[in-house]
């Protein structure tokens, strides 16, 4: 047996230890592969609250599972404690301040990786402000672009029909010149008094 040259008590600590690091690591997997499905069928706009929602779900559990595994350990040690001697009670002393540094070890890491996770999202962020801010840009040079376009044609449009009809007033003129309507612009009309 695996445990046989521990003491009855250590070799039930360590199965419990192993069985509270299996889990974690079987929830830090669930965690990874359920964070990949969420990002795969959510809009991205929806990742970063997604994304949290799922840190504060693991971060709960393992915290559970921490009090759990505490839990164990002290009610294991206290089924014991009426058999330990001296020296077994210094050992168990041990074991407790044991426990406290791999609990600080595991909130350290914990915010550890929320920190990292944070920053990355905010550095995903500013990056698709960024890409948005370009577009955006783009687009608005593009239509000024065509809006500018648009008047010059509008523009020599109207000055094309400008120069057509003085030249077509001018060949009007020359043509009623040549007709004899030229003098009709001296002929005097009688007066009526419309009083």
């Amino acid at each position: 047996m695996l445990f046989t040259w521990l003491l009855p008590w250590q070799a039930m600590e360590m199965q419990i230890k192993k069985q509270f690091q299996d889990t974690c690591k079987v929830q830090t997997k669930q965690y990874k592969a359920l964070k990949n499905h969420q990002l795969e069928v959510t809009p991205k706009s929806e990742h970063k609250t997604i994304l949290k929602s799922l840190k504060d779900e693991q971060t709960r559990k393992l915290a559970i599972l921490a009090e759990q595994y505490e839990q164990s350990i002290n009610e294991m040690m206290a089924s014991q404690a009426l058999r330990l001697d001296e020296a077994q009670e210094a050992e168990c002393q041990a074991l407790r301040l044991q426990l406290q540094q791999e609990m600080e070890l595991l909130n350290a890491y914990q915010s550890k990786i929320k920190m990292q996770t944070e920053a990355q999202h905010e550095r995903e962020l500013q990056k698709l402000e960024q890409r948005v801010s370009l577009r955006r840009a783009h687009l608005e040079q593009k239509i000024e672009e065509e809006l500018a376009a648009l008047q010059k044609e509008r523009s020599e449009r109207i000055k094309f029909l400008l120069e057509r009809q003085e030249r077509e007033i001018e060949t009007f003129d020359m043509e009623s010149m040549r007709m004899g309507f030229g003098n009709l612009v001296t002929l005097e009309y009688p007066k009526e008094d419309y009083r």
